[in-house]
């Protein structure tokens, strides 16, 4: 089942980012909530919950996991870097 919803949910990406790419193309963005939506509750819901059920009890992903979860850490540190080194104040407002 786990595979399923994430072939189920890669459509769904597929379809909300067409929609992104369009309405950029077209300039019209009167169907940003349905985008949002179809790439939130279709893309991550489904595939986060086909993640957790193909993982869950299959010891072969755990090397994949453990880098995923090291390569994740390190992409937060250095965007927080990013953030607390590179971007300038703002005056007026409390730091």
């Amino acid at each position: 089942m786990g595979v399923k919803l994430i072939k189920i949910g890669i459509i769904y990406l597929l379809i909300g980012m067409g929609m992104g790419v369009y309405m950029g193309a077209t300039k019209d963005f009167s169907v940003r909530p349905v985008h949002a939506h179809v790439n939130l509750l279709g893309w991550t819901l489904l595939g986060i919950s086909g993640l957790i059920l193909f993982v869950n009890g299959n010891a072969a992903v755990d090397p994949i996991l453990g880098l995923g979860s090291v390569l994740i850490t390190v992409s937060a540190a250095v965007f927080a870097w990013l953030l607390l080194t590179k971007l300038p104040n703002a005056k007026g407002v409390a730091s």
